[in-house]
């Protein structure tokens, strides 16, 4: 049976700017992760960086593009 990822980006507004020591945020952007088997979702969860508190798109983008390219994660 094969489990299928599907991936959906996101981008939510703060109600209010939030600051950290590098960046002041006044959204969020990131990925909706779902798993599914069939018709069956098994699986949701969420990818988002934090820019200013250690990590950026380019490292979850990297995530991202290496479990869909890896066979093992979509063979159960």
């Amino acid at each position: 049976m094969t489990v299928h990822l599907h991936i959906q980006s996101y981008e939510l507004s703060f109600p209010q700017a939030l600051s950290t020591a590098q960046v002041k945020l006044s959204t969020r952007r990131g990925w909706r992760v779902f798993l599914s088997l069939g018709e069956r979702v098994i699986g949701v969860g969420e990818i988002a960086p934090w820019i200013g508190f250690g990590s950026g798109p380019a490292q979850v983008k990297s995530a991202v593009n290496a479990l869909l390219h890896n066979p093992r994660l979509i063979e159960v």
